[in-house]
């Protein structure tokens, strides 16, 4: 893995990387074929280039980087308004961003809010529902109350060992390549 101070600069790469991406989005808005390829074999290009070692996902998940690897709940008691959305598959986008459109809200009891509350800086990983679904990861770093299903899975690293942001967006991008799905 690169060291941290290498991570969080590969992080601000890629946000000016997507603040210039999004003004290209806006002129290309019916080229969605073209976003999608772009976006992918830029994130590749970044993310593994040919003079830095390939980040090897096995090295993510090693014991000294990781505090909490944590499956969510399920919930068939969804509301539709409440104080705690249930983060669910949907509420990922293509990009890895949080969406709130479509949230479902839960009740939980407050000792399990204390085992499943999202706080910012957490990994969330889809680990199940369909194979086209299945390893889209977003950086938590929302103010609002979550939980989230069992469908993901929350991830908590070391921050001074690992940037959380950039094991998302790595996640993300082996989502986007397609690598989990032959998993």
């Amino acid at each position: 893995l690169p060291p941290l101070d290498v991570q969080k600069n590969i992080v601000k790469k890629l946000d000016a990387f997507f603040e210039k991406y999004n003004i290209l989005k806006e002129e290309k808005r019916n080229s969605k074929e073209n976003y999608d390829r772009i976006l992918q074999s830029s994130l590749f290009k970044l993310l593994e280039k040919k003079n830095e070692k390939k980040i090897k996902i096995d090295k993510l998940l090693e014991k000294e980087y990781i505090l909490e690897i944590k499956s969510g709940f399920p919930s068939g008691a969804h509301t539709r308004s409440g104080e705690i959305i249930h983060i669910r598959p949907m509420n990922i986008s293509r990009k890895g961003k949080l969406e709130l459109e479509k949230c479902k809200y839960v009740e939980v009891i407050p000792e399990k809010m204390k085992t499943y509350q999202l706080r910012a800086g957490d990994i969330v990983f889809n680990n199940t529902n369909s194979p086209e679904l299945v390893g889209k990861t977003m950086f938590f770093n929302s103010k609002k109350t979550c939980a989230y299903s069992n469908h993901m899975t929350r991830i908590r690293v070391d921050n001074k060992k690992l940037n959380p942001e950039f094991v998302a967006i790595y996640l993300h991008s082996l989502w986007r390549s397609g690598l989990f799905k032959a998993v």
